[in-house]
This record gives structure tokens, sequence and C-alpha cells, in this order.
């Protein structure tokens, strides 16, 4: 058993992930030395908040690109969906409703994407680019 286990740990080391995890690693503790605020409980909240649009975004770009499928508006549509949850807020509108909103022009432009992809048989690069240009 501890045999398998220590096979388990060899190929964890010897995984390219390592490397960007060491680079990781070696970030913090640079920037914790650079800085006396860095490792405060507030401003590490702060940098995973606002990783985290980008990394709910790259779950799903994952996917795509697994499918061997790319898509560059991902960030533009992204865009149009938190301004136009913007301009309902700023017209007043609860805000359930205006995420509501915001959610629904996302769902809609994405859906968008796929009919031209899958149904016009228009290529991904192109219906993206696309979609990011408008």
């Amino acid at each position: 058993m501890s045999s398998l286990k220590e096979i388990s740990l060899r190929r964890l080391l010897q995984a390219r992930e390592m490397g960007v995890f060491t680079a990781l690693v070696a970030l913090i503790i640079v920037m914790g030395f650079a800085s006396p605020y860095f490792l405060k409980p507030n401003n590490l909240f702060n940098v995973l908040r606002g990783m985290s649009t980008v990394g709910i975004m790259s779950i799903g770009m994952t996917m795509v690109i697994i499918t061997g499928g790319i898509d560059l508006s991902v960030g533009s549509l992204l865009a149009v969906s938190g301004m136009f949850t913007a301009r309902l807020l700023y017209h007043e509108l609860p805000p359930m409703v205006a995420l509501g909103g915001g959610f629904g022009i996302g769902l809609l432009l994405g859906t968008l994407n796929g009919l031209i992809i899958t149904k016009i048989k228009v290529t991904p690069f192109i219906t993206t680019l696309g979609m990011l240009s408008i």
C-alpha cells in the first residue's frame, strides 16, 4: 500500500501543473515579504473576489476548448451582461429583476452564438469573433 502512495506522490511531483503551483507559492512568498498588507485576510478576500469572475468563466471555456472549439466572445458577453444589468438597476428595477435580465441577455447572446455555429455551420472562430466585435 505504501508503494502505491509513493507512486502517486512521485506522479504528482512530476506533473507539469506542479511547476505552476510552485511559481504561485513563490509569488505568494515574495509578495508577503514585499508588502505587509498582502497576507492580510481582507486583501486575500479582495484578491479572490476579483478573480472569481475569471474563474467562473474559465470553467465554461475549459469545456469549450476540450470539445475542440473556441470562443472569443466570452469577455465581451460578460461586459454586455454586466452593463445591461447596470442599466436596469439605473432605471430602478429591483436587483433580482436586473440580475435576471443580465443572465437573460447573456443566455440569449450565447444561444445566438451556438445557433449560428450549429445550424448555419459558421466556424466558431468567425462567429465568436463577430460577436466580440458587435
